[in-house]
């Protein structure tokens, strides 16, 4: 399903909308994406149960790291994927929502010096399914 709204300007809008059909809560997430100008600037994930009732499938997410650029795919929807470091800084997305059909790259961003075999080497994945059992 998908449905536009055009939000006016200003800092925030509220809109509320019926979903054409029944959902099941614990198999189907409500992903929000606000897009300008065509460019996707911001997406959220509203799950419609609490994550211990999801029925989620055992996701393998994969990695690679090219400098400061962190590459993800996956062979199921892997929810809530979190990345963690060693390296002093921050990812510039972290707890998202990865499908098999979507890989996304994310890039590190250091607090001060970048020490990339640090990020490297340190790096972990993780996602919600692995943290309540389901595994590969």
């Amino acid at each position: 399903m998908y449905k536009r709204q055009d939000l006016g300007p200003g800092p925030a809008a509220i809109h509320f909308f019926d979903l054409a059909r029944d959902v099941d809560g614990a198999r189907e997430i409500l992903v929000i994406s606000c897009v300008e100008q065509g460019d996707v600037v911001a997406r959220n994930e509203a799950p419609f149960a609490t994550p211990g009732r999801l029925a989620l499938p055992a996701a393998r997410v994969a990695l690679s790291v090219a400098n400061d650029t962190v590459s993800l795919s996956t062979n199921a929807t892997a929810l809530y994927v979190t990345l963690t470091t060693l390296a002093n800084g921050a990812f510039d997305d972290n707890s998202f929502l990865l499908l098999p059909s979507e890989p996304r790259s994310v890039r590190f961003l250091p607090f001060d010096s970048f020490d990339a075999a640090l990020l490297a080497r340190s790096l972990r994945v993780e996602h919600l399914a692995e943290n309540q059992g389901l595994e590969v």
